[in-house]
């Protein structure tokens, strides 16, 4: 289903006089998206155009980048648009809600001091923006490492959501092992005594065969359809991505008992997927593979590997074996902003009415 014309191109939305800036709207085409990632303070594998272009392709959004310049400095935010007429029910709406990708995005900023007052004038120009573009709500998941709240003031809520964990590649191997828990340290020596080895993917037969336990593990557990990333989903990803995209494959014996994807980039490392071979499940190899990745990702000059948190941000048991690896702590939050509160509030109850109240805290209503 394709996006319904916005009512004029965005970039021409009137905006205040007290506005002296630039407003741009970008595709993943467009070599300005990244050109601004690079000269961005912090940023992360996840505003970069190609992953965006890549959710594009598989149906999640039409893909942008809405940037507010003013001389050098810039704020910048990723985007899926995302019509309303592709949910059920609502297909006779116009419009769309803006969201964002798999992974932690959220806005990003160049590395001079912002301009007093910048960061309300990027909020008022992409207000106007997505207004011409009939945006009814944006979310927006934050990235844990980057200090994006500051950005956001006065724009909707940010909602705290629970823990991450990290692993610092500055210490020496010994010093990261000695900061696992103990259990943790256990399981990595068994494991290697077990004759389990791990390895970087050298060839596309063996990211074929990771593509291959990877769904089955999706079978396994009964996950949504979104997670059945086909084959040439992940072959896209290692012609986009190039060195800053490694696979890890662990073997026992010559079989493949389990292996992960990681992004990098600059001194930011991103556990992305893993998957374990259904025989291997008892022996737990996947953390052998995080080891083996702390020591490859830190010699290509990554300082920090970022594993992520639990199920929907709380401390399960995917938020503990992660915390098996380290001290290493942020939070997760989530931006929700109500663009349209009028039409939001239609929206939610015609929701209701065809399939009854969305769970508490799903956000935005009508899209649960």
């Amino acid at each position: 289903m394709t996006l319904p014309e916005p009512r004029r191109d965005p970039s021409a939305a009137v905006l205040p006089a007290a506005l002296s800036g630039e407003a741009l709207w970008l595709t993943p085409e467009d070599p300005r998206w990244d050109a601004l990632v690079a000269r961005s303070a912090l940023a992360d594998a996840y505003h970069r155009a190609a992953y965006h272009a890549l959710a594009e392709a598989r149906g999640e959004g039409r893909a942008r980048l809405f940037a507010w310049r003013e001389g050098e400095a810039f704020v910048a935010l990723p985007m899926l648009l995302r019509p309303l007429a592709e949910i059920a029910g609502l297909e006779d709406e116009t419009g769309c809600d803006a969201g964002s990708v798999y992974g932690y995005p959220g806005p990003i900023a160049s590395s001079a001091p912002l301009p007093e007052g910048m960061a309300g004038r990027f909020g008022r120009a992409l207000a106007a923006g997505l207004g011409e573009l009939g945006t009814v709500t944006l979310f927006s998941r934050l990235n844990p490492l980057l200090d994006q709240a500051p950005l956001l003031a006065g724009l909707g809520e940010v909602h705290e959501h629970g823990p991450t964990v990290s692993i610092d590649l500055t210490r020496s191997p010994e010093e990261r092992r000695a900061a696992c828990r103990k259990a943790t340290r256990y399981d990595l020596r068994r494991l290697e005594e077990q004759g389990f080895t791990v390895a970087p993917a050298r060839s596309g037969e063996e990211l074929a065969a990771f593509a291959g336990i990877y769904r089955e593990n999706m079978r396994r557990v009964e996950a949504s359809a979104y997670y059945f990333f086909d084959d040439a989903y992940f072959t896209r990803l290692a012609r986009e991505f190039g060195e800053d995209l490694m696979l890890l494959l662990c073997r026992q014996e010559g079989a493949l008992a389990a292996g992960a994807l990681f992004f990098r980039s600059g001194s930011i490392a991103q556990y992305h997927l893993s998957a374990t071979a259904t025989p291997f499940l008892a022996a737990g190899p996947v953390k052998l593979v995080l080891d083996a990745a702390a020591q490859h990702l830190g010699a290509r000059g990554a300082k920090c590997l970022h594993l992520g948190g639990g199920r929907g941000g709380t401390e399960d048991s995917l938020f503990r074996f992660k915390a098996g690896f380290g001290p290493g702590r942020h939070l997760f939050r989530s931006w929700r902003w109500v663009l349209d509160p009028a039409t939001a509030t239609r929206l939610a109850k015609r929701r209701e009415a065809l399939r009854g109240a969305a769970p508490a805290g799903f956000f935005p209503a009508h899209r649960a």
